[in-house]
């Protein structure tokens, strides 16, 4: 686990948008009910996740899927875009091994220039807030 976040870590300069803006990934930290959401997907280890130009809808779709299919409980993790996310546009391609759905929700939305966010109901996809 730690070579992939040493990985992510590496090539995470390749996914940042090119607007000045940062790959976004919030939690609400003081609420148990986030936290437990944050530990499954940490947990929640992806054997093969092979996406080739797929938009970020596609992309999202088959993460919630592979968190329910990998979860022991069935339940996954709930993945829902915002309606400000514009439809369209991205174009997704990934080819890792092994990896944990955490990174892989950062991947994806770093390649699409959005962010999100992880509460005690799921995950939010969400438009990037610029640094000031």
């Amino acid at each position: 686990m730690k070579l992939v976040d040493a990985l992510i870590n590496k090539y995470a300069e390749k996914i940042k948008p090119r607007d000045g803006t940062e790959p976004v990934g919030e939690n609400d930290d003081d609420d148990p009910g986030a936290v437990a959401i944050a530990k499954m997907l940490n947990k929640i280890v992806i054997p093969q996740a092979r996406l080739e130009g797929a938009s970020l809808k596609e992309a999202i779709d088959w993460l919630r899927a592979e968190t329910i299919k990998l979860d022991p409980e069935k339940k996954g993790v709930p993945i829902t875009i915002a309606p400000s996310i514009p439809k369209g546009g991205s174009s997704i391609t990934l080819d890792l091994i092994d990896v944990p759905a955490s990174a892989i929700l950062r991947y994806i939305t770093g390649l699409s220039g959005v962010g999100y966010h992880v509460s005690a109901t799921g995950v939010t996809i969400k438009p990037l807030t610029p640094d000031k």
